[in-house]
């Protein structure tokens, strides 16, 4: 996931690989797939359910996060399809499945429409990439499966604001509500204003 840009150079999305039954946590750092679990799907496919972690581009950008979260997501969605295709395999992207569902689609902890490692910042499942095709993975095994911790939030929200940091939280958790369906003719419209 690191061959595409990245505000700041946070690169805040995080990938797991559904095949089988099994899901892993793609690790950039190694370039490997790691922390296998067990999931309720089985599929022949393969799919790659991809997260915002914002707290890596919170601490940075504060209050402008949100755009440039979804822009990174844009950028990874774009890189697992662009990689899809030039191997060969049929692909297509998803967003507005919900939180609680792409998140039981990797196996991952969710409550309230956030999955919530133990010591580390929340992560907002927003899209599926499904891929067609045939694929060998490694076989499940008993591994740690949290993510390594990221820095403490409460001193990141300090430096900008508790406030600001619920106002993203919520944005990030509309996004990811089930149904939720953008479109370019005004689905904004009937939302107030600011009077200034």
């Amino acid at each position: 996931m690191r061959r595409v840009p990245s505000a700041g150079g946070r690169y805040p999305i995080e990938a797991h690989v559904v095949h089988r039954g099994a899901a892993w946590r793609y690790d950039p750092v190694r370039h490997a797939l790691v922390a296998p679990t067990r999931t309720a799907r089985s599929t022949s496919d393969l799919q790659v359910v991809l997260s915002v972690n914002p707290l890596r581009t919170w601490w940075r950008y504060g209050p402008r996060s949100l755009p440039v979260l979804l822009l990174d997501l844009g950028h990874a969605i774009g890189a697992v399809l662009a990689s899809a295709t030039a191997l060969g395999h049929p692909a297509r992207a998803t967003t507005g499945l919900g939180v609680d569902a792409l998140a039981a689609l990797a196996g991952l902890p969710c409550s309230g429409g956030v999955v919530r490692w133990p010591g580390c910042a929340p992560e907002f499942p927003l899209s599926v990439v499904e891929i067609d095709g045939s694929f060998t993975l490694p076989p499940v095994t008993s591994a740690e499966c949290a993510p390594n911790p990221e820095p403490a939030l409460d001193a990141i929200m300090a430096a900008h604001g508790e406030a600001a940091w619920a106002l993203l939280a919520a944005a990030l958790t509309e996004l990811g509500r089930e149904g939720r369906r953008g479109s370019g003719s005004g689905a904004h419209r009937n939302r107030s204003r600011p009077s200034w």
